[in-house]
Parts: structure tokens; sequence; C-alpha cells
């Protein structure tokens, strides 16, 4: 499963591993849609995050993108 987080202000979109997002600190017990995200196109915080299943979109069309690690 993926999380797709859209920017409000600029529609850039993003799309992250749920795995990824949960092994790096999202909080425990609360939905994808609570995680705050910051554009890094436009630095605005509005955005929205949605789970997708990746088995659903075209392979090929989307970027999966990974966190890094914190160091």
């Amino acid at each position: 499963m993926a999380v797709r987080v859209l920017c409000q202000r600029c529609h850039r979109e993003a799309h992250f591993l749920a795995s990824d997002l949960l092994a790096h600190g999202a909080p425990a017990g609360h939905d994808f849609e609570d995680i705050r995200f910051r554009c890094s196109a436009c630095d605005s915080r509005k955005t929205r995050a949605h789970p997708v299943d990746l088995d659903a979109t075209p392979a090929g069309f989307i970027i999966v993108q990974r966190l890094a690690k914190r160091s």
C-alpha cells in the first residue's frame, strides 16, 4: 500500500510507501490523513494524504518516493 500526498496549493503529487511512513514515526493509532507533510515545491503545509493501492494504479506512471533515514 502507498500513501498519495497532494499539495492543496500547487497541486504537486507524491507517493510514499505506507510501511516507510510507519517506520519513520507516523503517529500510532492515527489515520494517514493525520500525518503532516510539507510540499517540496512550494513549501506549503496544506496537504492531503490518502491511502492508495499500488495494484490499482498503472505501473510506470507513478514514482514512489522512499523516505531517508534520520541520522
